[in-house]
């Protein structure tokens, strides 16, 4: 069995190496070729001559922006030539892996590769967000307004570190300062987003923010600074944004938070965070399998996906659902 694994080169060389060799000994039947890709585009090319040549199954190491880089080749290749994509499966090694939460995956490397071997195969839905002739692909949850900056921010952060762990002209104590510090977020997971999520709640610039949402039978404006699109039912493995929705059912879930004018539109975020619904009416939700977003307002649309920005200043999107064209390996319902 061929296995081509993708590591994310923002690992570090200590985590690439006890990467490589966890799997190593876990698929240790497997032909594995391993593959460090240092940019997005790098990982494009290396995804697309692995689609050219064939293998048995990816195996992608990181978070859910590493899975995300990878869906986008492989889901263009699919819907341009028709092409069969080989079933994914997942080594959680960043910060957020809501992906590797639903599907049940061990958190411990050996037993998470395991599953290409042992693990149940799942065929998932993969979203479609068009704006003019961009199209891009997300496969958990993601939104627009504070939660598209909080993911900005977020990201922002992590990679002015991870720049200063590499840059050439700093010394080794300088260095080992940011690895340290690098490490310690990565340690922290999704809470990172927590108190980025609250602080820019409070900061949030109400002027200019005004969109339309569309489907086949809702149609209205919000000036909420919250709105979720969500093909799983939690994201970042505490906020219940979704509690009904799979990622297998040809539908996605719309989640329209309150204006946050009200100390009812945050008790509403805190029940989402305690894994419980909005109880207090300011809260919109429901089921869709293809939705339009449009500015009404000054401010332009910024929409994030698996932790990572798809779209950014934008006039329109345009969602809609691939359905189940994407395989994963899932672990058993007691790990």
């Amino acid at each position: 069995m061929r296995v081509d694994v993708l590591i994310n080169a923002q690992a570090g060389r200590a985590q690439e190496a006890r990467l490589r060799s966890a799997i190593e000994k876990s698929l240790f039947r497997c032909h594995l070729d391993f593959h460090t890709p240092k940019t997005v585009s790098e990982s494009h090319v290396q995804l697309n001559s692995i689609l050219a040549r064939g293998t048995d199954a990816l195996l992608l190491c990181g978070g859910d922006g590493t899975l995300n880089s990878a869906v986008d080749p492989l889901m263009r290749a699919h819907l341009k030539m028709g092409a069969d994509l080989p079933p994914i499966g997942l080594v959680s090694s960043g910060t957020a892996n809501d992906l590797a939460t639903e599907l049940n995956l061990p958190s411990k490397i050996e037993r998470a590769a395991r599953a290409v071997l042992e693990g149940d195969r799942h065929k998932v839905d993969v979203l479609q967000i068009t704006s003019g002739d961009q199209m891009r692909f997300m496969l958990t949850n993601g939104g627009l307004g504070v939660p598209a900056f909080t993911a900005s921010l977020a990201n922002s952060f992590r990679g002015w570190l991870y720049d200063r762990t590499v840059c050439e002209k700093a010394n080794r104590l300088v260095k080992g300062f940011f690895k340290q510090s690098l490490s310690l977020v990565r340690h922290q997971g999704p809470k990172i987003y927590e108190s980025m999520l609250a602080y820019n709640l409070l900061t949030w610039d109400r002027q200019g923010w005004d969109v339309s949402l569309q489907d086949h039978r809702n149609e209205f404006r919000t000036v909420s600074p919250f709105v979720m699109i969500n093909n799983q039912s939690r994201i970042g493995r505490s906020f219940r944004t979704a509690p009904f929705t799979k990622n297998n059912d040809g539908h996605f879930n719309v989640l329209v938070m309150g204006a946050f004018r009200s100390v009812n539109d945050y008790l509403d975020l805190m029940q989402i965070r305690m894994g419980d619904n909005p109880t207090f009416g300011g809260s919109k939700s429901f089921e869709t399998d293809h939705l339009k977003i449009r500015r009404q307002g000054e401010r332009k649309l910024t929409f994030f996906g698996d932790g990572e920005i798809l779209h950014e200043g934008v006039d329109e999107l345009d969602i809609s659902v691939c359905p189940t064209s994407l395989s994963v390996f899932a672990g058993p319902a007691d790990t």
